[in-house]
């Protein structure tokens, strides 16, 4: 079975549009591992810088 995108007007396999599904899960919960990863260094940063300094 063929598909045609209304976008670009190329002839693609369904399976195509399978995959880019696939693809967009895979990316969504990677990206949420890698927020969750950088969070916390990011959040050490910025306590040091604004609420660890001494008061002038």
């Amino acid at each position: 079975m063929i598909l045609e995108d209304n976008k670009d007007y190329i002839t693609r396999p369904v399976g195509y549009y399978a995959q880019k599904q696939l693809h967009f899960l895979i990316a969504e919960i990677a990206g949420g591992i890698i927020l969750l990863l950088l969070i916390e260094p990011l959040f050490k940063k910025l306590y040091r810088k604004w609420w660890a300094q001494p008061e002038n």
